[in-house]
Formats: structure tokens, sequence, C-alpha cells
């Protein structure tokens, strides 16, 4: 109680200048209303991704040994040779990946970098048309899994595909050791489908017990109920004749999260000059990461001496940001405005 006492009487100091009725407002939600799923979905965002790799690892979606298998994957606890060595097994003289014979064998190389591995991963996922690049440790690609499901409905699938890849992996390698059987992609990929299959009857899923009619059945759910956004691809439109065009964007993961912003300078014959990419280590919103951009935009020009006397034109996509500029609607990023609205012509 004391402390929101303390609070309100801090507040107080202030003097508002806005003539409009003053209230509480919750500023990371865009209505200012406060909401105890909203505060939390916000903690999560901000926080180490912990709470977001339940739903990837401890999914009910395949069985208890899987699971507790993947949480000790993204805790980097698999006994590969690497890790065996780290724990005092010096007697080990080979260290070489067992399915390709060419890196060390760690966790990431076993699981994502492995040739054998990758090809593994790039046929099941091409069954649901994803494009997709290797991260660099199994940790990210944990993380960013649930951001390549093609679709809502297919989510169930694809918590499976994570789980039984993996799983199959470790299974290969472990043959590999103690039967010294050679891995065959064509069985492991004949394995992956039987284990889904299996899976799905487990959790109740009518799914057929054919290996290839359970994949025929995935793809067809993810390309019948993928979600296709319109967009319209506009053509580069270059600038006025001996003039340039500063084309600038800024975004940021969430209300209140990581930012970046970039930039790229053409002149009117569509050569590319300086670019810039700056990850910004402050929280902000959407639009004040477009703000930022255009700001950074206008200090490169300034330094920049073959810029000088020179027309650009800074180009946005974002209609809130250039609505405040023109509208010298400045609010809390005044001075980041007032540059903008005194230096730029916006597009």
């Amino acid at each position: 109680m004391e402390q929101w006492v303390g609070f309100k009487t801090f507040l107080m100091v202030f003097i508002i200048l806005n003539l409009s009725l003053d209230a509480l407002a919750w500023n990371l939600n865009q209505n200012g209303l406060f909401t105890v799923s909203f505060f939390r979905r916000n903690l999560e965002g901000i926080s180490d991704g912990s709470s977001s790799i339940q739903k990837v690892v401890w999914n009910g979606v395949c069985p208890s040994k899987v699971e507790v298998f993947l949480w000790q994957l993204y805790k980097g606890k698999v006994l590969v040779r690497e890790v065996l060595q780290r724990f005092g097994m010096g007697h080990l003289t080979m260290m070489e990946c067992l399915l390709c014979s060419q890196e060390t064998e760690t966790v990431d190389h076993l699981f994502l970098h492995c040739p054998w591995t990758y090809k593994l991963w790039k046929v099941c996922l091409d069954w649901w048309d994803v494009s997709w690049c290797s991260n660099k440790t199994i940790h990210e690609w944990f993380d960013g899994w649930m951001g390549l499901c093609p679709t809502v409905k297919s989510e169930r699938a694809w918590l499976s595909l994570l789980s039984v890849v993996v799983w199959t992996v470790c299974e290969v390698r472990n043959q590999k050791v103690f039967k010294d059987k050679t891995p065959s992609l064509t069985m492991a990929q004949d394995s992956i489908g039987f284990q889904i299959a299996w899976w799905f009857k487990f959790l109740g899923k009518n799914v057929s017990d054919s290996v290839s009619a359970l994949m025929l059945n995935l793809k067809h759910c993810c390309v019948e109920t993928r979600r296709v956004k319109k967009s319209v691809i506009k053509d580069w439109v270059p600038p006025l004749m001996n003039t340039f065009k500063f084309n600038v964007d800024g975004s940021a993961r969430g209300n209140l999260g990581q930012t970046g912003i970039g930039g790229v300078l053409r002149d009117y014959n569509g050569m590319t000059l300086p670019r810039s990419s700056v990850q910004i280590p402050n929280t902000m919103d959407s639009n004040a990461a477009e703000i930022t951009s255009i700001h950074k935009t206008i200090e490169i020009c300034s330094s920049s001496p073959s810029l000088h006397g020179q027309v650009v034109s800074i180009v946005s996509d974002s209609k809130v940001a250039v609505s405040w500029i023109k509208n010298e609607d400045f609010g809390s990023i005044e001075h980041i405005l007032s540059a903008c609205f005194l230096y730029v012509y916006l597009c």
C-alpha cells in the first residue's frame, strides 16, 4: 500500500499539458488496458525462452521418453562424443561424427550440421513445402521451430516432426555405435513416417497405417489450409535524375521487443550505395523503430560528404511514421521526429 501511495505521489509531480481527460494506461498494450494474460505474454517475450520452449518439448505429441530426450537435447546434455569427453571419458580417441566422419561429433553438428542429418531435415521439410536454412545451434533451432509451422491446423503434426526427426537421428547414431549398422537415409525417412503414424494413433488421430498415405495426408492438410497472405509486389521506382532515394525500414519483436533498423541508398541509375543495418538493444514498438530508422538515415546523409547539397528522398512503408512527421505529432519522441521533419521529404 505504501508503494502505491508513493507511486501516485510521484505521478502528481508531473504537469499534464494535454487538455484531454487524463487516465491511467498500460503502455505495453495498444488499447491501454491491463490484463493478466497480456502481461504474462510480455513476460514470456522478454524471458530467456524457457516458457516458449515448453510448447516445443512438453507438448504431449510424443512418448514421455522422447520428451525427456528433447529436453536433454535442448540443454546440450545428449551424450555425443564431445559431451562424453567433456564429462571425463578420456579413453575416447575418435571424436569424428559417426554419420559423416568429417567433423567433431557435437550436439549441434550431429543433429543439425552433419551432411547426413541435413539431408534428412531437407527431405522432411520438403513434405511441407517449407523453405529453410539451418540455425547455428540446436537451441536456436528449437526456439524458432514453431515460426516455420505452415498452418495452425498442422501444429501438432509439426511438433511431432521435430520430435521424430531428432529421435531418429539418435537411433541411427546408436545403431552405428552398437551394431555397426551403416546409416540409410531411405530407411530413416520410412522410420519417421512410421513413428508419426503410430504417435498419431496413440493420441486418437485417424491416420492411415501406410507411411506413404500418411505423408500424403499430412501434406494435403498443410497445403489445403495454408495461410496465404495477399501481398502486392511493387518494383523499385528510381528517383529523379541526379537525385538519390533511401529506402528505410525498422521492426520490433512484439510490442516492446528487440529492435532492428536498416536502409539502402540508391542513385537514379539504381546503383546501391551505402547500406545500414543495426540491431538496437533498447526495446520499443514497431512505429518507434520505423522513426528510429529514419533518424539513423538522416545521420548517415548528414555525415556523408558525397551527399552534401544533394536531394535525398527517404522512403518508409510505415503510414503511422509518415503521418507523425507530416502532422508534427511528436509526442514522446519529439527529438527524433523534429529532425525528420526538418531534413527529409518522406514518400
